[in-house]
């Protein structure tokens, strides 16, 4: 029994997956396209012709607006291919909105983890530009933040996903942290390489 539950899907190759990335952008580029031009196009020119005046008030509706972007997005390159007919720019916003609460607060979830990632580097920082100090201080400033560096990258290639999983699925934010993390368990390296390939 306990086989069975580690039991996970098998990982596509790096190779195979950007070829499927590329061959789903050359299929549904239209719809993604659609998407992004709805909330880039308005805010650029808000930005570009009130954003002196505006201030923070614009920077506000930015943000939101990309975060409702980002959902549709994300909505629409999961869920396109269930719902073949039917499915366009409407169905991306519309049916992905319900998804932007339980986003920001995986994204939140993700934001603490980056917590010591910014310490790490605020410690590396003072040793390797402090002026005080020798360089053998430095560099040991620089080893005890290192740690800190990776203790975030390690938790966010175990949970990058969460947000991609909060979105397609109905559940709750904890639960698509701990269903991502057991998915990546004892795999991390293969995920974080993949995850670094699509990037690239």
């Amino acid at each position: 029994m306990s086989k069975k539950k580690q039991q996970l899907p098998k990982l596509v190759k790096p190779w195979a997956l950007f070829k499927l990335a590329l061959a789903d952008l050359r299929q549904d580029w239209k719809l993604y396209m659609g998407i992004v031009a709805l909330v880039t196009i308005p805010t650029n020119f808000l930005s570009t012709y009130f954003g002196a005046g505006t201030g923070t008030t614009t920077a506000t509706y930015l943000s939101i607006a990309g975060i409702f972007m980002d959902v549709a997005l994300i909505y629409a390159v999961v869920r396109r291919h269930r719902q073949a007919e039917g499915f366009g720019l409407r169905t991306a916003y519309y049916s992905g909105s319900h998804a932007v609460l339980r986003f920001l607060l995986v994204a939140l979830m993700l934001g603490v983890m980056i917590l010591p990632l910014a310490i790490g580097t605020e410690i590396y920082g003072l040793g390797v530009t402090g002026s005080a100090g020798s360089v053998g201080e430095s560099i040991l400033l620089a080893l005890v933040g290192l740690p800190f560096v990776l203790v975030s990258l390690w938790l966010l290639g175990r949970c990058i996903l969460s947000l991609i999983m909060i979105v397609d699925r109905e559940v709750h934010p904890l639960s698509a942290i701990r269903l991502t993390w057991r998915l990546t368990r004892q795999r991390f390296w293969p995920v974080f390489g993949r995850l670094l390939a699509l990037i690239v």
